[in-house]
C-alpha cells in the first residue's frame, strides 16, 4: 500500500489545489458537514466497531481528552467502554475518562499492567516519539490476546508537501499540512514498516490506507474557504492531499 508510487496523484492534487475555484455551500450545514466527514473516517469507523463490547481503550496522545466524546457521538453509541487517557500532561477532560496516566513515552515502559487493553488508540502520535519500534513494543505489552492497535500519521509524502502559508495565503485557515508546519513532528513514518515490525510480535493487519473522502473533500474546501472555518479547511485540505495514512493491528 504506502510503497506504491503516488506522487503523481499528491502532484495531481496540489495543482487541483492551485486553480480551485469555491463552489456555493449555502445550502450546506456545518455540523452535518462535520459528521459526514467522520461518519465515514477510519478513525471514527475502527474506535465504534472494532473496540469489543465492554473494552479497556487506552487513548495515547490524549490532548484535551476529546477521545471521550465519542462515545455518544453518533451511532453506534458505546457508553460499554471503559478509557484511560495517557499524555504528558492533564488534558482538559480527562477527569471523565475512568483513569489516567501522566508519562513521557521516550523515557520507559507504560506504566501499566501487562496485557489489560483490549484497543490502543494511537491517532498522529507515532511521529513524535524518538523511537516508534519501542512504541510499537510498549504497545504489545499492555495490549490483550486479540487487541486492536489503531495508528494514524502523517503520509511519508507530506515532508514534500507545500507549506501551510501557501494554503493560508489562498484562503484556507490551516494548521498543518507539510510534515514540518508542526514543528513537535520528529519523523515521518511508513506504515508498511510498522507492519513489518509488528508481525514479530505476532499481529496482522486488518486494513490499512489513506484517509480520504473525495465525496466531501470539495465541499469542505468550499466551505472552509467561504467562512474561513479552519476545521472544514483542515479536513478538506487533508483528504485532498491524502495527508493522513492509518493501520489496524491486531495482536494474535
Amino acid at each position: 500500500m504506502f510503497s506504491q508510487n503516488i506522487e503523481p496523484i499528491i502532484k495531481k492534487a496540489v495543482e487541483e489545489l492551485n486553480v480551485f475555484t469555491p463552489g456555493s455551500v449555502e445550502n450546506y450545514k456545518r455540523d452535518k458537514l462535520i459528521e459526514l466527514y467522520w461518519r465515514f473516517h477510519p478513525r471514527f469507523k475502527s474506535f465504534k466497531v472494532f473496540a469489543r463490547k465492554n473494552a479497556n481503550v487506552l487513548d495515547i496522545g490524549s490532548g484535551s481528552g476529546g477521545l471521550f466524546f465519542w462515545k455518544e457521538y453518533m451511532e453506534p453509541v458505546r457508553t460499554d467502554l471503559k478509557m484511560t487517557a495517557l499524555d504528558l500532561q492533564k488534558g482538559e477532560h480527562f477527569n471523565r475518562y475512568d483513569n489516567y496516566v501522566l508519562f513521557n513515552l521516550d523515557t520507559g515502559d507504560i506504566p501499566l499492567p501487562e496485557s489489560s487493553f483490549d484497543y490502543i488508540f494511537l491517532s498522529h502520535l507515532i511521529e513524535h516519539v524518538r523511537d516508534w519500534r519501542s512504541l510499537i513494543e510498549k504497545c504489545n505489552n499492555v495490549l490483550k490476546d486479540k487487541g486492536i492497535l489503531y495508528i494514524e500519521t502523517p503520509s511519508k509524502h507530506t515532508i514534500n508537501l507545500p507549506s501551510r502559508d501557501l494554503y493560508r495565503q489562498k484562503g484556507w485557515p490551516c494548521t498543518t499540512i507539510n510534515f514540518m508546519d508542526d514543528h513537535t513532528h520528529v519523523e515521518t513514518v511508513d506504515l508498511d514498516e510498522v507492519n513489518d515490525y509488528a508481525i514479530g510480535f505476532n499481529m496482522i493487519s486488518l486494513e490499512k490506507g489513506y484517509c480520504k473522502n473525495p465525496l466531501l473533500e470539495d465541499i469542505l474546501l468550499s466551505f472552509g474557504h467561504r467562512f474561513k472555518d479552519p476545521e472544514a479547511a483542515q479536513y478538506g485540505l487533508w483528504s485532498k492531499l491524502m495527508f493522513s495514512s492509518y493501520m489496524i493491528l491486531q495482536k494474535m
